[in-house]
């Protein structure tokens, strides 16, 4: 039996590789490890669905500089495994995180081969640290799952571009965050949480490091968005991210008390999302991760970030980009963004972004290129 140690730090990955981990240890033998980078109570205990796999192990994130973290922490990794003796045959890593690269340099310093969920995702805005995260990973993975075809393509053609030939073996396999988001709506009932508006919302969230680091620019920029959001007749609700948090530190002083809650579990986002009657009109948000799941829950969203890398998003007219700064300085725009999201009269989209139309999951599509490159 094969062995395989897949690597996760952050909530986002515990989410997105939990359902591959239980399709993955009904035929190999797997370890599943946090690096430690989320120790939040909240982040580390995900538990979104009966039988979300339990962590083996969890290490101790370094202290040190952001550099030298993903250093440490792959040395952290490596000696996990020695002294485990666990020998993996395949590690597998997911994203764009610190976490991500530090699995990717472990592999590469144990001569193990890396897989990567969630490659070929591009910005090309080269000063993002996730875009350079995501190209390290990349051109170090033996296997790279892509979530669709104009991902893969960008991928081979980088590869031919830097290297000369595709040196890794590249899959379109869609991506297994739609697998954990279906397997929140278990089709049990439900009660609609009570911070839910009764009429019309939008759901806002804020969380990334580049957006948050000028607390002045935060304040700010939640003041446009909820002007702008008030303009538009919609209610707001920004759950509040520890990120946030640190940033301006009661957001109170930019919102009504009635905007604002603490974080909540990843279910219960999903669920509100895909509720029939009391779904939010409109998402802003500079999550990948969300502007995917509102997608899939037919919901419009404003991506808030100078670039994404979910580019099937904006091509599709799932979601509509929109630069921080053009929010803080000009909150009318947003509002016209918001009212044209809004809109019923507004094209629908029957098509699903990174799933496949063959009617196989992300996560058996990428458990079966695992089970023929450990076979070969």
């Amino acid at each position: 039996m094969g062995r395989i140690l897949v690597v996760a730090g952050t909530r986002p990955e515990f989410i997105k590789l939990a359902p591959l981990v239980g399709n993955l240890r009904a035929r190999f033998d797997v370890c599943f490890l946090a690096t430690g980078q989320h120790t939040d109570e909240a982040m580390l205990n995900v538990k979104a669905w009966e039988g979300f796999p339990d962590f083996d192990h969890i290490l101790e994130w370094p202290t040190s500089k952001v550099g030298d973290a993903h250093a440490e922490a792959a040395i952290g990794i490596s000696d996990f495994i020695e002294e485990t003796r666990f020998d993996p045959d395949l590690v597998v890593v997911q994203g764009d995180t610190a976490s991500c690269l530090a699995g990717a340099l472990a592999g590469e310093r144990m001569g193990v081969p890396v897989a990567h969920v969630e490659a070929g995702l591009r910005s090309w805005d080269i000063y993002q640290v996730e875009e350079k995260i995501r190209k390290l990973v990349d051109h170090m993975s033996a296997l790279c799952f892509c979530p669709g075809e104009f991902e893969a393509e960008m991928l081979r053609t980088e590869f031919f571009r830097k290297f000369g030939e595709v040196k890794s073996k590249i899959y379109v396999t869609g991506n297994t965050a739609f697998d954990a988001y279906e397997r929140c709506l278990d089709g049990r009932s439900w009660a609609v949480p009570a911070w839910v508006p009764g009429g019309r919302w939008a759901f806002a969230t804020f969380h990334r490091t580049e957006l948050l680091a000028d607390p002045a620019l935060t304040s700010r920029l939640l003041t446009a968005v909820a002007f702008a959001v008030s303009e538009a007749d919609l209610d707001l609700r920004i759950p509040v991210h520890p990120s946030l948090l640190r940033s301006v530190g009661d957001p109170g002083k930019w919102l009504s008390d009635q905007s604002f809650e603490e974080p909540f579990p990843y279910r219960d986002v999903v669920r509100v999302l895909s509720s029939s009657a009391r779904k939010p009109d409109v998402v802003i948000t500079d999550s990948g991760g969300l502007s995917e799941e509102a997608a899939w829950a037919g919901i419009p969203t404003i991506i808030v970030r100078p670039s994404t890398e979910r580019w099937q998003l904006l091509s599709r007219g799932f979601a509509t980009l929109a630069s921080p700064e053009d929010v803080v300085t000009k909150p009318l725009d947003l509002q016209k963004l918001i009212r044209k999201a809004i809109n019923p009269d507004r094209p629908r989209i029957d098509q699903t972004p990174y799933v496949c139309d063959d009617g196989e999951s992300p996560t058996a599509k990428i458990v079966k290129h695992i089970t023929r490159f450990l076979d070969a």
